[in-house]
């Protein structure tokens, strides 16, 4: 597979690359994935074709979704969900088994790294913002995929979305949109707190 390498100087003022997918090279059973996944306001954070176009497809619809880390990373991000999504009460159930086995507080700083992580976490369990991001890594590996299975929202009928997904399969041409930002789902105070340190900077 040939890799098309972005000069560093064309990166920092691009707001995303488009990249003109031919839909006919795609099988039957990838569109289906796509379509599955949309509808399913839920997609990976890999590299697969698949995944590039799905991603593509919630950010430029606006469609409420998740973003969760493929087999080698934790992080999950979601971008416009409700306060009641499970997702939240699943990751505070997580988070609670968790602390029950806590590593040795021994002053260190891993010890150090995974408070701070919990507490979080806890954040977002208590605020729960429609749009943000975190990392799992500290959440009990037993439990963790629990908060993952729930992140899903079911893409509403009327969205615009739908007309989209109807005409993909007979699409000869999609445009797919790297964006910068693809991953950039900040939680609302991270925001605030990062406008607050450049402006007494």
């Amino acid at each position: 597979m040939r890799e098309i390498s972005i000069h560093n100087n064309l990166s920092k003022v691009a707001k995303n690359i488009v990249v003109n997918v031919d839909i006919e090279n795609l099988s039957k059973n990838q569109i289906k994935r796509i379509v599955k996944q949309v509808e399913n306001g839920y997609a990976t954070g890999g590299d697969a074709t698949t995944s590039y176009i799905t991603r593509s497809i919630l950010r430029e619809y606006d469609i409420p979704h998740f973003i969760v880390g493929n087999e080698h990373n934790h992080h999950i991000t979601w971008k416009n969900i409700p306060s009641d999504h499970p997702m939240f009460d699943k990751l505070a159930g997580a988070v609670a088994i968790t602390k029950l086995t806590p590593p040795a507080n021994d002053g260190g700083s891993y010890y150090m790294t995974w408070k701070t992580g919990i507490e979080r976490l806890e954040r977002i369990i208590t605020e729960r913002p429609s749009t943000g991001n975190t990392d799992l890594y500290d959440v009990d590996f037993t439990v963790r995929n629990k908060v993952l299975d729930v992140s899903r929202i079911e893409l509403d009928k009327d969205h615009k979305g739908y007309d989209l997904l109807e005409k993909l399969p007979d699409m000869t041409e999609f445009p797919l949109i790297i964006g910068r930002e693809e991953y950039e789902y900040p939680l609302p105070y991270e925001v605030v707190e990062k406008d607050q340190e450049e402006y007494y900077a």
